[in-house]
């Protein structure tokens, strides 16, 4: 049986699919059809920004711990979906960052400069894995062999050599290096990495192969 609800932003009785499911829900309530919600969002975009920029930073707390709880709830079913949406519009989003990566580049150092505590905690969660992409990258870029190491097995991997540098075998590590380096035909592969510290980092460079003394 069709149900039909009345829109009151065109004053027309339509079919419950022209509406919402939220809408349909309260069809005792008034109610706008989809096509006069669009256009609705699209006449207040500026106000409606405003608005939700306001509420955030009234209840910035708050709502960050309804989105945490909710992605650690449905976290399987969230990547599986972006990664479905980033397959199909792969060459869309890649023409995106080409055109606009001085912008989105300039936000990002803008975001990180009004959440100094929050860009902090991000760099300091992500560290490894946006190390690991960008040696991914750098690999994939000179054609030598490449697998995918995800971040389970880095940190294994560190933790394999105490978390301290494989050279020195006393500082902290802070970089991932390649024992080979890339630059001389190194994979990018787990076995190829490890811990070291940025001074020995630094100083063996691309040296191949290298003589610890130890």
């Amino acid at each position: 049986m069709t149900v039909d609800l009345w829109c009151y932003g065109c004053d027309t009785t339509l079919p419950a699919e022209k509406f919402s499911m939220d809408r349909r829900r309260k069809r005792g309530r008034q109610s706008r059809c989809k096509d006069c919600n669009r256009a609705y969002a699209a006449a207040n975009r500026a106000r409606k920004a405003e608005y939700d920029r306001n509420r955030y930073a009234e209840n910035r707390q708050q709502i960050r711990a309804q989105h945490q709880a909710y992605a650690e709830a449905n976290r399987d079913t969230i990547t599986e979906k972006k990664r479905a949406y980033y397959r199909e519009n792969r060459d869309a989003f890649r023409d995106y960052r080409l055109r606009n990566s001085e912008r989105r580049a300039a936000q990002r150092r803008e975001w990180a400069e009004r959440n100094p505590e929050y860009a902090t905690q991000y760099r300091a969660e992500h560290r490894d894995r946006h190390r690991e992409r960008e040696a991914s990258r750098r690999a994939a870029k000179r054609g030598t062999q490449v697998a995918d190491v995800t971040e389970p097995l880095l940190v294994q991997r560190v933790a394999y050599y105490g978390d301290k540098c494989w050279i020195c075998r006393e500082a902290p590590y802070e970089h991932l290096d390649h024992v080979k380096p890339l630059s001389k035909g190194g994979p990018h592969i787990l076995s190829n990495l490890r811990p070291a510290c940025a001074p020995c980092n630094i100083r063996k460079s691309d040296t191949w192969p290298l003589e610890t003394g130890k």
